[in-house]
């Protein structure tokens, strides 16, 4: 019996030590990336998403009924925050850094615990079409399981942010050409 409780214990205490080993050379930031084409303007695409109001539209993350957003700053570009509240994911908020008319908008994001992200949007015109694509950059993943997570991380978020792209292709292809969002009430 002794033996066997024994070897258990050494048996977990190498799985321990090449968890903790490993997850010191994994990296610590990760990106994500998904993209799509839209039959509308880079003016449509980009104001759609410089809203962050019109984000309740088509965001991904707007499926969950516990959320509850709050909006500080401008309505549209840099300075505009988005502040939410959940009870299945959490609280955060999202940040307009940068924002560069038709061209790319650049976001921070604070997820509490779990940590920050940058996120970039690139938006390019062509032939009244725009293609798009989303970044999202996430940063110092916490040691060891954070590191761990970064390894599916795309895996998980990548299927996220596409559905985002065709909840904004609907979106921005219903609109007007030329016409220019504007916050609306949900």
């Amino acid at each position: 019996m002794k033996a066997s409780l024994r070897l258990t214990l050494i048996i977990i205490a190498v799985i321990s030590f090449f968890f903790l080993v490993i997850a010191v050379f994994l990296p610590g930031d990760i990106t994500v990336e998904a993209s799509t084409e839209i039959t509308a303007s880079p003016e449509v695409v980009f104001n759609e998403v410089n809203v962050l109001k019109n984000w309740e539209y088509w965001s991904p993350f707007e499926d969950d009924s516990t959320m509850i957003n709050n909006y500080e700053g401008p309505d549209s570009g840099v300075g505009a925050k988005r502040i939410w509240t959940s009870k299945h994911m959490g609280s955060g908020n999202m940040i307009i850094t940068r924002s560069i008319p038709y061209r790319f908008i650049d976001t921070k994001l604070i997820f509490g615990a779990p940590g920050t992200a940058e996120g970039r949007w690139t938006f390019t015109g062509k032939q009244g079409k725009t293609q798009v694509r989303w970044q999202l950059h996430i940063l110092k993943l916490r040691y060891p399981f954070g590191k761990w997570l970064g390894l599916i991380m795309n895996k998980m978020m990548k299927p996220v942010l596409k559905k985002g792209l065709r909840n904004l292709k609907i979106t921005a292809e219903k609109q007007k050409v030329g016409s220019t969002p504007s916050p609306r009430t949900p």
